[in-house]
Formats: C-alpha cells, sequence, structure tokens
C-alpha cells in the first residue's frame, strides 16, 4: 500500500466515521420528583407532557375520615366512616341525597362502622362494607338496614399462619364475593353467595431477587434447624380490587416493583396484556408501572404505591399512587397515557388520596386529608388521545389516526402516538412512513410487518432486475477470483515475492501464514488496514445494521471508547502472545504475531460486513441467516488465528490450544493490573486535590 493507498485508507475512515455520525449520549437529569405535567419516553426518562387532567371542584360536605368511594348509576356513594354512614352525593350538583346510617338489630345493637374501609354496591343496591378491626363484612340495603354479617373464613383449607383484616371487597353479578385483606400473603380471598370459604386467588409471587436466590439455595444446604432460623420470603399481599366493566376483577400490589397492576383471569392468573420490548434499553410499556425512577429519603426509598384503581368504560386504568398523591392512567394493554393529581395544598391539590372512582371519562378522588372528593376532567390533549388510545385497543387504526394526529399537535414525546400512527399508515399501505414511526417509537413488531410488506411490494415490481443483478454480481465475483487463482498468491514477481493479500490467506491459510513466517511476505501496511478495517466495522455495525437487528442505542455509543477498545484488546493480545512464546521457546517476532494476527480477522471483517447488508434486507423470521453469517465469520478466523499460531511459533496443535489458554489468562492478568493502576491513580489524584485544598485553606 502506497502512499496514495495510505489517502485512501484515511479518507474511507474519515468517511465512516461521518457516516456513523454516532455521539455520546448526554445523560438526563431526571428530577427526583418530576412535576405534575410529565411523562416517561422510551427508555424511561422523564419528560415534559400537557396537562392530562384539571381540577373542576370538590364534593362533599363535612365528611370525617372518609375510606372509599363507590360510583353505581347516577349516585356517588362515599364510605365516610369518621361520621358512621355512607353518604350518597349527586356528582353533578355536589349536593348530598340521602345518609345511610346502620339501623339497630332486633336486640337494639347498632352496627359501628368507625373501623369501615372498603366498600362496593351491587346493582340490587346492596352495600357490602369491610369493617377492619372487626375482621367482618357488613352487608347493608339501602335504607340502612344491616341484612347480614359475614364473619372470618374458616375451613380446613386456612392455614394456620392466616391473618384476617378486609380492606377492600368486590362481588360478581351472580353474588360471588372476593376480599382483599392485609397480611394475608395467600392471595385474594374467595367467598360463595352465601359467604361460606371458597378458597384463595391469584396469589403474588416471590420476586426472585438476589436475596431471595440465596435465601433459596441456603434452605437447600441447610438442615431443617438451621432453616428455620432464615427468615421466610412471603409474597406481598394485595391493596386493592375492583371489579370492572368488563366483568373481571382488578387488583393492585402497593410493595412489589413490577406487576403492580394485575388483570385476573378466570383462574386467578395475571392476563393484563403488556409489551414485551425487543429493542435495547426500551422501558415504557412493560410490567412496570407507576414512576419509574425512585430516590431515598433518609434510609427509606420512595417509590410509587399503589392503593385503589379503577377502571372505566374504555378500559382504561386509572391506578392511585398514594406515595406522591398521582393518579396513572394506562390503556388495556399497559401504555401509560398521563399523569394527574399532585400534592399540594393549594385547591386541586392532593392531601392524602385514598380512592379514585371513574363516571365516563371523570375521574373523583377521595381526599381523606381534605374531607372531599375532587374531581378532575380530561383537557382537549386528554380527550382526545383517550379516544385514540380506545379505537387503538379495538384495532380500529385508521379511525384512531385524526385523533393521533391532534395528539401529536400537542407534543411530540408519546410514544403511543407515533406507534398509533405507525400501525395506521400500514393499514393504508403508505409502508415508509409506517416504517419512520415504528423505528421512532422502537415497535419491531410493526416494523417488521411494514418492512414485509413493502419489500413484498418491491420485489414484484423489480424482480426481473433484482435477479439479473445478483447473477451479474456472482458472476463478476467468479471471475475476480478465478483471475486472482491463475496469477498466483505467492509467485515471484520482477524477483521479489510480493506482499500476501488478507483475501490469499483466507482461501490458503496454511501456506499463506507459513509463507508469512518462512519468506517474509506479511505487510505491516495491510495488517494495520485490517485492525483499521475492524474498527470501521464496528461503527458500521453500530451505525447501518438494519433496525429489526440492531441491538446498539446509537446515542449512548462512545467513538473514542469504541476505538480504544479494540485497540487495546488487539494490543494485550499481541503483547501476550508474544511474552508467552518466549515462554515456550517460540520461533515468532512480535512483528510476525502482529501481522498474523491482523490478517486472521479478515474472515470475521468480511461476514461481518455481509450482515450488516443482510440485516437491511431480511424480516426477522429470516433472522437464522444473519447470526450464522455472524457466528461463521467468529468462527473462521478464531480457527485462522489458530493456524496462524501454530505456523508462526511452530507449534503443534496441542501445544497451540495451550498457548490460546496461557494468553488468555494472561489478558485477563494485564486487564486487572489496568484497572488497579487506574483505580490507584485516581484515588492518588484524590489525595493530591485534598492536600492542595487543605494549603488553600491554611493560606
Amino acid at each position: 500500500m502506497g502512499k496514495h493507498g495510505y489517502l485512501r485508507l484515511g479518507a474511507l475512515t474519515a468517511v465512516l466515521l461521518l457516516a456513523a455520525g454516532i455521539q455520546a449520549s448526554a445523560a438526563y437529569d431526571t428530577p427526583r420528583s418530576p412535576a405534575v405535567s410529565y411523562h416517561y419516553n422510551l427508555y424511561g426518562e422523564a419528560v415534559p407532557a400537557p396537562i392530562f387532567y384539571t381540577y373542576k371542584g370538590a364534593l362533599g360536605e363535612a365528611l370525617h375520615s372518609p375510606t372509599d368511594i363507590v360510583i353505581r348509576d347516577t349516585d356517588l356513594y362515599v364510605m365516610d366512616s369518621g361520621s358512621g354512614c355512607v353518604t350518597v352525593l349527586d356528582p353533578a350538583t355536589g349536593g348530598t341525597r340521602r345518609r345511610i346510617v346502620p339501623q339497630p338489630d332486633a336486640q337494639g345493637v347498632t352496627l359501628s362502622l368507625e373501623d369501615a374501609q372498603g366498600m362496593c354496591v351491587t346493582e340490587q343496591g346492596d352495600i357490602y362494607i369491610c369493617l377492619y378491626e372487626q375482621k367482618q363484612i357488613a352487608v347493608l340495603g339501602g335504607d340502612g338496614v344491616v341484612k347480614r354479617i359475614i364473619s372470618a373464613p374458616s375451613g380446613p383449607l386456612i392455614p394456620a399462619s392466616f391473618t384476617y383484616y378486609p380492606k377492600r371487597v368486590a362481588v360478581q353479578p351472580d353474588g360471588r364475593i372476593f376480599v382483599v385483606s392485609e397480611g394475608t400473603y395467600q392471595g385474594i380471598i374467595q367467598l360463595d353467595a352465601e359467604g361460606s370459604f371458597v378458597g384463595f386467588f391469584g396469589s403474588n409471587q416471590v420476586q426472585a431477587t438476589p436475596g431471595a436466590i440465596l435465601n433459596q439455595m441456603w434452605r437447600k444446604l441447610f438442615n431443617k434447624e438451621q432453616q428455620e432460623r432464615l427468615e421466610n420470603l412471603l409474597p406481598v399481599d394485595y391493596s386493592s380490587l375492583t371489579l370492572a366493566p368488563d366483568g373481571f376483577l382488578y387488583s393492585t400490589t402497593a410493595n412489589e416493583t413490577t406487576e403492580e397492576l394485575k388483570k385476573h383471569g378466570p383462574d386467578g392468573s395475571n392476563i393484563l396484556s403488556y409489551h414485551q420490548a425487543q429493542a435495547p434499553g426500551v422501558m415504557l410499556g412493560g410490567s412496570d408501572y407507576g414512576d419509574l425512577e425512585t430516590f431515598r429519603d433518609g434510609e427509606a426509598t420512595v417509590d410509587t404505591r399503589f392503593t385503589d384503581l379503577s377502571v372505566s368504560m374504555r378500559g382504561m386504568l386509572y391506578a392511585l399512587d398514594t406515595e406522591r398523591s398521582r393518579v396513572f392512567t394506562y390503556d388495556s394493554q399497559s401504555n401509560l397515557l398521563g399523569i394527574f393529581g399532585g400534592a399540594a395544598a393549594q385547591t386541586g391539590g392532593l392531601r392524602r388520596p385514598v380512592a379514585v372512582e371513574m363516571a365516563g371519562d371523570t375521574a373523583y378522588v377521595l381526599d381523606q386529608g381534605r374531607g372531599e372528593v375532587l374531581v378532575f376532567e380530561p383537557t382537549a390533549y386528554a380527550a382526545a388521545l383517550l379516544e385514540a388510545a380506545g379505537l387503538y385497543a379495538q384495532g380500529l387504526f385508521t379511525q384512531a389516526k385524526p385523533y393521533w394526529e391532534t395528539v401529536r399537535s400537542y407534543t411530540t414525546n408519546l410514544a403511543l402516538c407515533s406507534t398509533g400512527l405507525g400501525w395506521a399508515a400500514l393499514e393504508e399501505g403508505h409502508y415508509t412512513q409506517a416504517l419512520y414511526y415504528f423505528e421512532q417509537t422502537q415497535d419491531r413488531a410493526g416494523y417488521n410487518q411494514a418492512f414485509l410488506a413493502k419489500r413484498k411490494a418491491a420485489f414484484g415490481r423489480w424482480a426481473a432486475v433484482i435477479f439479473l443483478a445478483v447473477g451479474v454480481a456472482v458472476a463478476g465475483l467468479m471471475a475476480l477470483l478465478s483471475v486472482k487463482s491463475r496469477k498466483g498468491a505467492f509467485a515471484v514477481h520482477d524477483g521479489k515475492r510480493r506482499c500476501l493479500h488478507p483475501v490469499h490467506i483466507m482461501f490458503h491459510p496454511s501456506v499463506g501464514f507459513e509463507a508469512m513466517k518462512d519468506e517474509r511476505m506479511g505487510s505491516n501496511r495491510w495488517a494495520l488496514g485490517m485492525v483499521a478495517a475492524m474498527f470501521a466495522v464496528r461503527l458500521l455495525s453500530i451505525r447501518f445494521t438494519g433496525f429489526l437487528f440492531n441491538d446498539y442505542r446509537a446515542e449512548t455509543i462512545n467513538l473514542l471508547a469504541e476505538l480504544i477498545q479494540i485497540v487495546v484488546i488487539f494490543a494485550a493480545w499481541v503483547i501476550c502472545s508474544w511474552a508467552v512464546g518466549t515462554l515456550m521457546d517460540s520461533e515468532g517476532r512480535m512483528t510476525e504475531i502482529f501481522r498474523a494476527s491482523a490478517y486472521a480477522l479478515c474472515p470475521y471483517i468480511l461476514c461481518q460486513s455481509l450482515s450488516v447488508v443482510l440485516s437491511n434486507v431480511l424480516v426477522t423470521r429470516e433472522g437464522l441467516f444473519i447470526i450464522g453469517l455472524r457466528m461463521l465469520g467468529v468462527y473462521w478466523s478464531a480457527v485462522w488465528m489458530l493456524i496462524s499460531i501454530i505456523k508462526t511459533h511452530e507449534f503443534g496443535f496441542g501445544r497451540a490450544l495451550m498457548f490460546v489458554a496461557i494468553v488468555l489468562l494472561g489478558i485477563l492478568f494485564l486487564l486487572f493490573l489496568c484497572i488497579m493502576f487506574y483505580t490507584l491513580a485516581g484515588q492518588f489524584g484524590t489525595f493530591l486535590s485534598t492536600i492542595y485544598q487543605e494549603l488553600q485553606y491554611r493560606l
């Protein structure tokens, strides 16, 4: 490679760097307590959002320690435990329609509601009330007559460790009763219409944390006496329960880190759908609900704590977070739509919210601290978003398009909006536009469908041209290889042996590496070119690999770090190979090791480059070809590297394998020394900085 060759190589590298356009990502400064009008982007970072719901007024007069609200038809029931009654309000005017006070029984005893928690109202008008301290459920008629008392469940299926403090209750149309009890980790309690115990329903699972895994390992190793001393790992109990308009039971769990919201199927399992993200770094749309960031307040960790849930007629989930006094709204596929509320002393702020209930799109939040029911209504932005999300959940993508466009006029931070527009464009046959939207929202499933449709349409239009181009390319490649083969890779030219081209080594490894050793036909220029090509291919893979197969988040890539990583690893291999070779009486010199190792990278570089090209024409179901090509490049280069070791160091096969193992251990040791040196240098720098600051202070 002459002077012009170096110029061409430098220009090519510069073009690749500019084309890659990869910059280090600026770290988001996610606030500990974001403002009310915020949302989360795909990567779990708080971003600004339009106001979702606004405060419209308050209902209720002289409510004392209210604990729950229920809307039935046109009545708003408030469980006012401090007043010992159920107050029925008019949602339209806020006036009190009536107060339901428990009537004395035949013996003149009046039921106390001081410890009342949750309640539900059936279609017949019966009111089921959870009496927490009394450990029972009272059933009242609309006139206050106590129809019956359901005592704590009993039976042979009840474990000895069972505790019963009912907090929330839901009654299905057929009379089955479901109770959430504090401290009952076995699950939701299911009773029949007569109040007899049936079984536990949908128990939470112990999360597989490192501590839980370690605890289980110790239990397998310890004897029975030692096991009894270990802490028992139990599932967390539910915090709330509601019967949705779709007939399914929904629940909340306050102390979970994932799946805090659940939709229970007939067997109690969670059937609430959520998107399993395949794109790297995507957090939104998964099973983690509420605020995605936490912070420390002294020794406590402040995180979302869901204690109530309401499901609207549209199927939207409104979950109340009492930790930060906010309401999170999700669609039926767990997509976060918006957040409203917030702790504040001024009008419209929440002090101590305990329950949320929906009537249409209007939200009613019961604030125990204020003794009022606060009313929130959607803004124009929220109204368009709720309509779009409802149509999207039904698969009516084209009908939802104008609403998504309205939402997009307010904000571009909502990933679900781009997804909705992408599916609408795909349904209308605008494949390029659909690809754009799906890539914006990192939706690989949608992108795969749009790309497949676009490829099918393009192939039908350009089939003849594609076959002709492929045929010409294959014929040209065969002719080129034939000419190169006839010329002879190792022939004498003008009395001198030519420098070996890395491609020759690919197809003649044994003879080629032997010629590099015996005839010194290797080239430092080509070797440096191979290392530079390795770096260029790395950039190509990051920037130009097809979206469906690209596992890199480009803005987080640091070019300098990538370059240093490649150079350091390759240099460590060469240095350790030379050092180990001297101990094993090797015949290889450092320059020979450098050339042979660099030449052996050629198959990997070629296969990786081809995989980048293929990734832009194949779809997900054809991804096995790309995986196979990448593995072929790795194994091909590994075998060629082993051959280069055998020829360069003049080792046998067994000794070469031993050599590789020792070199890898040497590289690990070398990296350990580098890390230790870096750490000590940092500590020494801190020490010098401290001394300098001390001197400045004293002087």
